[in-house]
């Protein structure tokens, strides 16, 4: 995924490009910090944070990934296991 950071500075407007919400608030931060101003993270949807908003947009993922690694753990648990699969095998070429 492509998240677009944008922001003014002496020099006129600068459009950078980071590959995940972590790396974009770090370089968002940093150009924040080196003096840049109107500052603001661009998602891959179009929704466009300001530098207020990036604590919520760090959150949103985390929700996001957990919401993923949930997912993932219960459908281990849905699973059939090997012996499970040959036991159903078994039974249907009983029938």
């Amino acid at each position: 995924m492509r998240y677009f950071i944008k922001a003014l500075d002496t020099s006129g407007r600068v459009t950078l490009r980071r590959e995940s919400v972590p790396a974009a608030v770090k370089k968002a931060s940093e150009l924040i910090s080196d003096g840049c101003w109107n500052v603001e993270i661009e998602t891959p949807g179009g929704v466009v944070y300001r530098p207020p908003e990036f604590e919520r947009l760090r959150a949103r993922v985390r929700g996001l990934f957990y919401l993923v690694r949930q997912t993932q753990t219960q459908l281990r648990y849905l699973r059939p296991t090997h012996d499970q699969l040959r036991r159903h095998y078994l039974l249907q070429g009983e029938n």
